[in-house]
């Protein structure tokens, strides 16, 4: 198969993109890997997020580049998981690993999100993903290793920005930067996970705005998903990535909101911004936060009740032309310090949107009102719903 696919296809009869479906992960099945036509020159950070599905019998490599010989150097890096199931990595040149501890255990089932820097690499040997490339051939493939999202920057610079898609059946890497399929170049095949579209719901908007069917939730490994349409979801302050359950103690105060990522922000929140953007961030792919036009929108295009569905409190928002299409807000409540309110009567989910410091846009709504652009300190906890 092919690396690389430049075919396109017309989606919906709006926008085209090569592709049928995203999709949650790729997993790999041992004998297949994806060959990122990058280097690992230039102060490249490779981001991965993965999880491991199967006891590892012998080293087995998550990515990298290996050259033998015919430079001065020698250039190697590569990240891998060997037989004691641990985390390991050899380079013979500068490189660093965050989000892992060399010689950690690696816990099955758990999602990692891991950032591998390399300083410099006198070689144009291009990196592979589920594999090494060793001197352009494939060496010590990785089995049930599950990849989530996976950028890779030069210079802080994107040059890839892969996420999991399907065509039919087949799996491939998705990269948003050039616009390409990364196909497996393996002899095995990609194991797929479920479409990311069984997510989400196509309320019929104008402007094809697809919304989640649940609010962001996180388990107690912290690991983040879209949860079910009854889960209240985990609270973020607005401009800040990290969710916090209730139970946990964190202080949604104006001291805690001061010190954190989210107060530096002075304008709408891009849709490409992994730092402040809790959706994307959390979710990865195509996934974001919703702007408060969206949320608008939303209220303006859809027939909206408030009901109780298995004992939680909130809002249905229906398409207007069939009712059986919906998504349902739980009324969050709100977190203010460290107390939780209005739980069960009021639900408050943040936009994108700014205002001025220090408050932004968000949708508030209980019983008798919807507030589709409502404004609120932005220290406070309030749940978050994506869009894509």
């Amino acid at each position: 198969m092919g690396m690389i696919m430049n075919r396109r296809r017309v989606m919906g009869g709006s926008s085209s993109l090569p592709y049928d479906a995203e999709i949650e992960y790729l997993e790999s099945d041992g004998n297949s890997w994806i060959d990122t036509l990058e280097n690992l020159q230039t102060a490249c950070s490779t981001y991965i997020k993965m999880s491991i599905t199967k006891t590892i019998s012998s080293n087995a490599l998550v990515f990298g580049a290996w050259m033998d010989g015919g430079t001065s150097i020698t250039p190697k890096a590569q990240l891998y998981i060997n037989p004691s199931q641990r985390w390991a990595y050899s380079r013979t040149t500068n490189i660093a690993v965050s989000g892992i501890t060399l010689g950690d255990s690696v816990a099955l089932n758990t999602v990692y999100k891991l950032t591998a820097t390399t300083q410099s690499q006198e070689n144009d040997l291009k990196a592979y993903l589920f594999a090494r490339n060793n001197d352009g051939n494939d060496l010590l493939p990785i089995d049930g290793m599950r990849l989530y999202d996976c950028t890779m920057t030069k210079n802080d610079v994107f040059v890839r920005d892969f996420i999991p898609v399907r065509v039919g059946q087949v799996g491939y890497l998705y990269d948003k930067v050039s616009g390409q399929l990364f196909g497996n170049v393996g002899t095995g095949n990609f194991i797929l996970g479920p479409d990311k579209s069984e997510l989400f719901v196509d309320m019929g908007l104008p402007s094809g705005t697809l919304w989640a069917k649940g609010n962001i939730v996180k388990d107690a490994n912290g690991n983040y998903a879209i949860g079910n349409e009854t889960d209240y979801g985990c609270y973020f302050s607005w401009g800040n990535i990290v969710g916090h359950n209730e139970g946990e103690g964190y202080n949604f105060d104006q001291t805690t909101y001061d010190s954190t990522p989210g107060k530096q922000v002075s304008a709408d929140i891009a849709s490409n911004d992994s730092t402040h953007d809790a959706a994307l961030a959390t979710l990865g792919g195509s996934c974001r936060m919703p702007t408060k036009t969206e949320f608008k929108e939303l209220y303006d295009n859809t027939d909206t009740e408030w009901t109780t569905i298995d004992g939680v409190n909130g809002r249905k928002f229906m398409k207007k032309s069939d009712h059986s299409v919906y998504i349902f807000f739980p009324a969050t409540g709100t977190y203010d310090g460290t107390s939780l309110s209005l739980r069960g009567s009021r639900g408050f989910y943040w936009s994108a949107s700014h205002i001025s410091d220090p408050v932004a846009y968000n949708l508030s709504f209980d019983r008798w009102n919807i507030y589709p652009q409502n404004n609120y300190n932005r220290r406070y906890g309030f749940s978050v719903r994506a869009v894509k």
